[in-house]
């Protein structure tokens, strides 16, 4: 803890995220070239910079045959990575999502 001067009878100087958020890993066998370079250009937000005020989050939508959901506020956590087959490439992608301005992390359709 701090105060404006330094001491320690003051408010903490940081605020801890305790909320929920998601951590979406996605292997891809079919995905777009020019989809995949924008995702390897989303580094996030750096050390210090805000998150999402900076635009550095996105929407991330996954649809199955049965259900789909949709994340409103997503980064990229690492660059996606190819990995090169014999028979297929894969497209390795790590996202995490967070809580949107109605306090929602996904929403399941």
């Amino acid at each position: 803890p701090s105060d404006l001067t330094g001491g320690d009878a003051g408010p903490p100087t940081d605020i801890l995220f305790l909320g929920m958020s998601a951590t979406i890993r996605a292997d891809l066998t079919v995905f777009d070239d020019q989809v995949a370079n924008v995702l390897r250009t989303q580094n996030g937000a750096g050390f210090g910079q805000l998150l999402f005020a900076s635009n550095n989050a996105f929407a991330l939508r996954i649809s199955a045959p049965n259900q789909t959901w949709q994340f409103n506020r997503v980064v990229v956590l690492d660059p996606p990575s190819e990995n090169k087959g014999s028979q297929f490439t894969t497209l390795n992608c790590l996202f995490r999502a967070y809580p949107d301005s109605n306090g929602l992390v996904f929403i399941k359709n």
